[in-house]
């Protein structure tokens, strides 16, 4: 996690049956006395459903991008 920390990563998680995204900031991880593991090999469980989650590393600005944009309407997702 630390290296995620240090160069303002995030870590998105997805779990796709429950159709939920959780996003993991680092250095509120590593603040809150959470060990500093191995992203990459750790599995993440939904807190929901248990199921496997899947990773998604992001710049900090993808969220905050990502506040910005319309929802998508039926038109749009034809297209």
């Amino acid at each position: 996690m630390s290296d995620l920390a240090k160069y303002k990563m995030t870590l998105g998680l997805n779990c796709q049956p429950c159709d939920r995204w959780v996003e993991i900031i680092p250095q509120d991880w590593l603040d809150a006395g959470k060990p500093d593991i191995d992203y990459v090999e750790q599995r993440f469980k939904c807190e929901v459903c248990g199921g496997k989650a899947d990773k998604q590393v992001r710049t900090v600005n993808v969220g905050q991008i990502a506040q910005h944009l319309p929802l998508p309407t039926r038109e749009t997702q034809l297209t």
